[in-house]
């Protein structure tokens, strides 16, 4: 079930391995080389990642 759609990606709900889980898919830019696109997209979901385990580490 899509959450939500904007610009950059679109979010939606599944489960992974029995569990309910949020998925974020980011759209490949087309003005972008594919390496660098596929770079900076990488760079930015590891900052996500990063960014969210710091949110919940800080809440224990």
């Amino acid at each position: 079930d899509v959450l939500k759609q904007g610009a950059e990606a679109k979010i939606f709900t599944c489960d992974f391995q029995g569990r309910p889980c949020i998925v974020k898919e980011r759209f490949p830019k087309g003005y972008r080389h594919p390496v660098l696109d596929r770079s900076l997209t990488n760079q930015r979901t590891k900052s996500e990642v990063r960014s969210m385990m710091r949110c919940r580490n800080s809440g224990e």
